[in-house]
């Protein structure tokens, strides 16, 4: 049964292979040289160019302002931690504080 079925697949994935080539026979194998690093596209018109440029700013604008929040928000989380430490060294430094209090009653009891 499986041979059938690769005599009967087999031709036809060899005719759908042979269309897809004739059908990129005339796509360019090249890509087209970019007129511009930048990335602004050449225009004749001035207001698409302006528009584009317009754009490009914006997009590094925006760029800008995501790093610069990312920083903040590594920055309130760093914050976060050290207050934290400090909280827990505060409570663990009373919890002594008391514990020494608490001998100490207890010593002076026992006199």
């Amino acid at each position: 049964m499986n041979k059938t079925r690769q005599w009967i697949v087999s031709p036809g994935l060899l005719i759908f292979m042979a269309q897809m080539l004739m059908g990129c026979e005339n796509y360019p194998l090249t890509t087209p040289a970019s007129s511009s690093s930048s990335g602004i596209i050449a225009s004749p018109n001035p207001a698409y160019t302006f528009a584009q440029a317009t754009m490009d700013y914006g997009q590094s604008q925006l760029l800008d302002l995501s790093r610069k929040a990312t920083q903040t928000s590594l920055d309130m989380a760093q914050a976060a931690t050290v207050s934290q430490s400090a909280y827990l060294l505060n409570v663990s430094q009373t919890e002594q504080a008391q514990a020494i209090l608490d001998t100490q009653i207890a010593q002076t009891k026992m006199c």
